[in-house]
Parts: C-alpha cells; structure tokens; sequence
C-alpha cells in the first residue's frame, strides 16, 4: 500500500515552493546590484522555492517506488502501541535537547553551545565511538563559525568563548 499521506505532503511542498519562487519576482532589486547581474535579492528565494519544488518530486518518486512496510502477524496491537510510544519519547528527547540548544546559545556563544549540541545529538543517534563525536563535535562548529565570521563577515555570538 503507497502512502497517501506523502504524496499529499509533497503536493503541499510542490505548490509552496513554486509560490515562493514566483513570489520572489515581486523582490525589489537593490540599487547597487546590476539588472543583469544572477546573485541579487531575488537569487536565493528562487533557488529555495526550486530546491523545494525539486525536493517534492524526489519524495514523491521515493514513495511511488517503496510500498509501506507490513506489520507482521507476530506484532499484536500491544506491540504497535508501544513501538508508536517509543518513537514519541525519541522526539520528545530530541526537541528537549533543541530547546536545551536554545537557551544556551546566547550564554555558552556559539562554538560551546553547538559543540555540546553536536556531542548530544550524536550519543542520541547512537554514535559511540569518543573520537568521532569529539571530531565532529568540534569540527562542524569551527568550521561554520569561519564561514560565518570570515568569509560572510556575519558574527555570531561569542558567549564564554572570546575570539
């Protein structure tokens, strides 16, 4: 059995992101950027609202392709609660540990807070090998935080951390 729910989802996307790439038309140019110029105000819109356009007809294809798994004769309905239940409680601890990245973000700045966000999300996925979560951990951070501060000139909060 396909699921129908998806494709409705990827309807929604679809038509979302086709809105927000015509909606991008009505962005008015900035003055010191040349009409003929590709990067301008309208650029990144119209790329999203494609992204999101192109994202949609992945999904759907993806699930025209796959056929939803049976629960099997074995599983009861005690079974299929409790699986249901188990996947509750992982995204209740996941938005906890984002709500939790929140409110550390301004106080810790931004390498603390995001590497102690990292180090969570990935003892949660079930990574436990140390010197993959301390790698990635502070590799993803740094590397975001010299995007941003060097390349974008867009500074992010320093917090505990002064540099």
């Amino acid at each position: 059995m396909i699921k129908k729910e998806e494709y409705y989802i990827s309807i929604l996307l679809c038509v979302f992101g086709l809105f927000v790439f015509f909606w991008s038309n009505n962005i008015p140019l900035m003055v010191a950027v040349e009409k003929g110029s590709v990067v301008n105000a309208r650029f990144f819109p119209k790329l999203m609202g494609s992204t999101m356009v192109f994202l949609s007809f992945i999904m759907a294809f993806e699930n025209f392709l796959q056929q939803r798994s049976r629960v099997s004769e074995e599983f009861g309905k005690d079974d299929a609660e409790k699986e249901e239940g188990e996947k509750w409680g992982r995204w209740a601890v996941l938005g906890l540990i984002c709500i939790i990245y929140y409110f550390l973000f301004q106080p810790l700045g931004f390498l603390l807070s995001s590497f102690l966000f990292i180090l969570a999300l990935l003892i949660f996925l079930g990574t436990r090998k140390w010197y993959a979560l301390l790698f990635l951990s502070a590799l993803v951070p740094f590397c975001i935080y010299i995007l941003f501060n060097t390349i974008l000139g867009a500074y992010l909060p320093e917090g505990l951390l002064y540099f």
